[in-house]
């Protein structure tokens, strides 16, 4: 009997635990109970999913392709400004996933930035309150802490 070859790395070999997006990421949502964006939805997750993004995961994030990303999610505010309705701009935040899924899949992007977007989107589409006071707040919020974290872009 043939045996197949292992996938995954040789035996012998370490393989880290893949990261992971922070305890109890987006359990509350973006908002507390009176309406206010938590403190964490700002200052608490998004050092943390920079760092993680730019230097802790494989492949590793770099601020130009995490700028992509959220350059789209700036042009879906650009369209809600132009008075485009919400419920017809859910697709465009919807479509976010597979584009993420497909840089995963080309190894330009880390499965924890997927993970990320996978999160997001259900709380995005929520309210035109929740894209433009949650979503991008947040977002904008990563892509801050990744140029500081890592202030040449590269990956």
């Amino acid at each position: 009997m043939t045996q197949l070859p292992r996938s995954g790395p040789p035996a012998g070999r370490f393989s880290p635990p893949l990261p992971k997006l922070p305890d109890g990421y987006l359990a509350n949502g973006y908002f507390d109970e009176k309406g206010n964006v938590r403190p964490e939805v700002i200052q608490v997750w998004p050092p943390a999913l920079a760092r993680t993004f730019t230097k802790e995961a494989y492949p590793k994030l770099n601020t130009a392709q995490l700028r992509r990303f959220y350059n789209k999610v700036c042009n879906i505010r650009q369209r809600l400004d132009g008075n485009q309705p919400f419920d017809v701009l859910k697709e465009q935040i919807y479509s976010l996933g597979p584009l993420v899924a497909a840089a995963v899949g080309r190894k330009t992007a880390p499965q924890i930035f997927k993970d990320f977007i996978d999160m997001n989107i259900p709380h995005a589409v929520r309210s035109e309150e929740h894209f433009r006071r949650g979503f991008l707040v947040h977002f904008q919020s990563v892509v801050a802490y990744a140029k500081f974290y890592n202030p040449e872009g590269g990956g």
